[in-house]
C-alpha cells in the first residue's frame, strides 16, 4: 500500500512535541523560581550589611552637621546597662568655631535602634541605625572599640550582618 500525501501530524508526533516542550517549560519555571529567591536572599543580606555600615559611619562620622565619635575628646563616658548603652563625648562646637559641645549615642536593644543627639538638639534623637539585633561598645585607654549587628527581614528571607571598628581618641591636644 501506497501512503499517499500527508497533511498534518499524527496524535503521536503532537503528544510528543507537547510532552517536549512541558518538560522545557517545567525545566524553565524552576530555574526562575531558584534565581527569584536567590535574588531575595541576596537583596535582604545587602540590605544588613548596609543597614550596619551606615550605622557604624553615622556614629563615627556624626549626623548631619553633627561631629561624630572620630572627632570626640578626650574624656569619654561610656555605660553599658542592662538592655543597651550609652557613649557621651565632647567635641569641638560646630556653630561658634569656639569650646566644645556634648554628644550622646545610645543604643536600646528593645527597640532595636541607635540614636544621637547633642547640646544644640533640646533632647531629640535623631536615628543613627534601625533594624539592630545587638551593639557592643567598649572602651581601652585612647581606643574605643564599637560593633553593631542589623536584621533585614524580607517575607521568608532574613539576614543578619554585623560591622565593627576601633576608633582612636586622637585629638589629645585640643
Amino acid at each position: 500500500m501506497r501512503m499517499g500525501n500527508r497533511n498534518g501530524f499524527s496524535l503521536t508526533e503532537l503528544m510528543m512535541a507537547l510532552g517536549i516542550m512541558g518538560l522545557v517549560m517545567a525545566a524553565g519555571t524552576v530555574t526562575y523560581l531558584m534565581s527569584l529567591r536567590v535574588w531575595h536572599q541576596t537583596s535582604a543580606i545587602s540590605k544588613a550589611y548596609l543597614g550596619a555600615s551606615t550605622a557604624i559611619e553615622r556614629i563615627l562620622g556624626g549626623v548631619g552637621v553633627g561631629y561624630g565619635l572620630r572627632s570626640a575628646l578626650p574624656g569619654i563616658s561610656i555605660e553599658v546597662p542592662e538592655g543597651g548603652w550609652t557613649i557621651a563625648y565632647t567635641a569641638p562646637s560646630r556653630t561658634s568655631g569656639f569650646g566644645t559641645e556634648k554628644h550622646y549615642v545610645r543604643y536600646d536593644r528593645g527597640r532595636g535602634v541607635i540614636e544621637y543627639t547633642d547640646d544644640s538638639m533640646g533632647g531629640l534623637w535623631s536615628g543613627v541605625g534601625q533594624d539592630v539585633v545587638d551593639s557592643a561598645v567598649a572602651q581601652d585607654g585612647e581606643f574605643v572599640f564599637l560593633s553593631v549587628t542589623t536584621r533585614e527581614l524580607g517575607g521568608r528571607d532574613s539576614a543578619t550582618s554585623t560591622m565593627g571598628t576601633t576608633v582612636r581618641i586622637r585629638n589629645l591636644n585640643y
